[in-house]
């Protein structure tokens, strides 16, 4: 029965080729040197240009220079080719690509208003256009509601009147309570002395 290695553990000890091997130490050694400029332990490289502003020149005021321009500034795992990976290493042990604390203000102030004004080289991915929401225009599903059937906090069972009230049904509400119509007369005299009207009883 074949054993279950640890994460991490593979068959082979070291990397299946140089170049992927100098990938890793090269991202170790950024994560280092970014973590020992920004004095933050946990700091880790970005390499999209809206992240790498956000999350490294925006977050710890420190900016990568030295990357060449010729090589786009992207994932190390998407920088193909044992030439270029082992340039960018050599420019790392040379110290002509380090990350530098930024000092002026002004240059934050731009990175706010446009991270591509803060990009470690010419040669970029850009900004990742904005996009909506992926179920526009489409029926979206609805949570249940009331899923435990919960009787409800009163009764909503429509209204208990009807809509239009006719004259039949207002003589009979009128006889019920034993008044009569007010006559035009009547109102009016009762605004003259602005004092409440007494209705009278009907006659049996």
């Amino acid at each position: 029965m074949p054993k279950f290695r640890k994460l991490g553990k593979t068959l082979r000890r070291g990397y299946a080729r140089s170049e992927t091997k100098m990938r890793g130490e090269l991202r170790a050694l950024m994560n280092k040197g970014l973590a020992d400029v920004a004095d933050v332990t946990c700091a880790t490289m970005a390499y999209t240009v809206k992240n790498y502003c956000k999350k490294v020149v925006l977050r710890y005021r420190v900016k990568l220079v030295g990357w060449p321009d010729d090589i786009m500034f992207d994932n190390l795992s998407r920088i193909t080719g044992k030439a270029r990976v082992s340039r960018l290493l050599r420019l790392w042990m040379s110290g002509e690509m380090c990350f530098v604390p930024i000092l002026d203000s002004a240059e934050l102030d731009a990175a706010r208003r446009d991270p591509l004004a803060v990009a470690p080289a010419l040669m970029h991915r850009g900004l990742p256009p904005k996009r909506s929401r992926r179920d526009l225009g489409r029926r979206r599903h609805r949570p249940v509601s009331n899923p435990g059937n919960l009787p409800s906090r009163y009764s909503r069972n429509g209204p208990k009147s009807a809509e239009v009230v006719t004259e039949e049904a207002e003589a009979r509400a009128e006889a019920a309570a034993g008044v009569s119509e007010v006559t035009d007369l009547q109102l009016l005299l009762l605004r003259l002395a602005r004092r409440p009207f007494l209705w009278p009883e009907l006659e049996e």
